[in-house]
């Protein structure tokens, strides 16, 4: 028995898919960080055990406005350190952090919240709360959402822009930056 979910989980099949279909079974929050692709596999909808839902019940999203770095320590990971293929695409080392190992966006899937709660939810400082997948800014948008050839790509893009009104770039810290005054669109 527990209050809220909260996890990081694998990102192999089937990891996600069965993750999701416990937190919606579980009758309780949860919230579980996982790539940019989850919600446009073929089962993120059936694994919630519904379609998508009104608006009190739909999962929602926090995605940071600056794309999240994972860190291996330094030796745990052979096929970084041996000059392999993945060393050219994973290779920024920090002396104190190790390799960076971030492959994919990510950001938080949230889902459970009863109307009460939801009507609570603010996002942490340097992200966006997102009720719907549509409202994902361009910068955490899967390569397979056709909104990303509309906006011009994402990936590392932290250009951030919900309901067609920009929110500016990201300086890291969650403020925004304008440029020539106005905001830049």
């Amino acid at each position: 028995e527990h209050d809220v979910l909260l996890t990081n989980p694998p990102y192999t099949h089937p990891h996600p898919e069965r993750l999701l279909a416990h937190c919606a079974a579980s009758g309780t929050p949860w919230l579980a960080l996982m790539p940019n692709w989850v919600y446009t596999k073929d089962y993120y909808w059936a694994a919630l055990g519904r379609s998508h839902g009104t608006a009190d019940t739909q999962p929602f999203y926090i995605a940071p406005r600056k794309r999240y770095n994972y860190w291996t320590p330094r030796g745990r990971r052979s096929d970084l350190t041996s000059g392999g293929a993945k060393a050219k695409t994973h290779g920024h080392t920090n002396a104190a952090l190790g390799i960076r190992t971030s492959p994919f966006v990510s950001f938080w899937y949230c889902g459970g919240f009863g109307p009460a709660l939801r009507k609570r939810v603010t996002p942490p400082e340097g992200c966006v709360l997102c009720w719907s997948t549509e409202e994902l800014p361009p910068g955490v948008l899967s390569e397979s959402d056709p909104r990303r050839k509309v906006w011009g790509g994402g990936g590392a893009d932290t250009r951030n822009v919900i309901g067609g009104r920009s929110l500016g770039r990201s300086n890291g810290g969650g403020k925004r930056q304008k440029s020539g005054g106005a905001d830049q669109h």
